[in-house]
């Protein structure tokens, strides 16, 4: 690792610091179980370490490899705040591959060219030099906030090991006869999407769906509940309005429910009687 106090440039100078923020950035994530890569600390808006890391690389690529030095970038910004990622050693390999990139960009950078002006994707008129510091100044102060996200995690869980911590799934009974339809409903009439399932160690058919960070797992059994029964899952939807709208469209009964908690809500049945909620988030307005 370069020693601050032997930087003979400024390029050299940004390579340091982009060095150092990754390599605090590979230490904060090492060892780190999958449910302290992904805690959020209990505050709005608040991101995982996991989010945090995805986020400040995204950044540091950009503004590094595609701004300052003009060389193809495809960040997709909105999905590295919805990430998730259970492997610590992925992160470290991807900050790894990033310093390899930067280094070999700034191996050929022009110092003359720092002062040039460009458009910056999301910040508009800037120079080259001012896309370095903005990925410098950015990555250590997340960094910063990934160190701290690291204690609180740490605390956090090993204060509460035996807690409750998210719901990791809901399962749904439906006769054997009835798994096609039941795939029907959920895969084509909600739009989930099937998740691999262990069907040989199960021990018998059904289907699993991915929903964000849960899942929904339809069982078969021959003793599926009877229509009219209320236990129920409950799914957080982005536009309850539109979503009400569709499933009337495609001749599914909805049923209306008050609002609770700021909540717009309403109720259907799958074509087995399972009862099904959808509702917004707090705040959040229907359509």
């Amino acid at each position: 690792m370069i020693d601050i106090f032997d930087v003979k440039s400024e390029i050299e100078g940004f390579l340091v610091a982009y060095q150092r923020s990754l390599a605090r950035l590979r230490v904060c994530v090492d060892g780190l179980t999958p449910e302290q890569l992904n805690w959020r600390p209990p505050a709005a808006e608040s991101n995982s370490i996991a989010v945090l890391a995805v986020h400040t690389m995204g950044n540091i690529r950009q503004n590094v490899i595609g701004v300052a030095c003009g060389l193809p970038d495809d960040r997709d910004r909105d999905a590295e705040f919805v990430s998730r990622t259970d492997d610590p050693a992925t992160l470290i390999q991807r900050a790894q591959d990033l310093y390899g990139e930067i280094e070999q960009a700034l191996a050929e950078f022009l110092v003359e060219k720092l002062d040039e002006h460009l458009e910056h994707p999301h910040r508009g008129p800037t120079t080259r030099r001012q896309a370095l510091l903005v990925a410098a100044r950015h990555a250590a102060e997340h960094i910063g906030q990934m160190e701290l996200t690291r204690d609180l995690a740490l605390e956090k869980l090993a204060a509460e090991p035996t807690s409750l911590r998210q719901l990791h799934h809901a399962a749904i009974s439906v006769p054997t006869e009835g798994l096609a339809e039941a795939k029907r409903f959920y895969g084509g009439v909600l739009g989930l999407t099937e998740a691999s399932r262990p069907d040989a160690e199960l021990g018998r058919p059904g289907a699993w769906y991915a929903l964000g960070e849960t899942e929904l797992h339809i069982q078969c059994r021959d003793d599926a509940p009877a229509a009219g029964a209320d236990y129920h899952p409950a799914f957080i939807v982005g536009d309850v309005t539109a979503l009400r709208a569709s499933l009337e469209d495609k001749d599914v009964e909805v049923i209306d429910a008050p609002t609770l908690m700021g909540r717009e809500r309403f109720f259907c049945r799958d074509p087995f009687g399972n009862r099904l909620e959808f509702m917004t988030m707090p705040g959040e307005r229907a359509g």
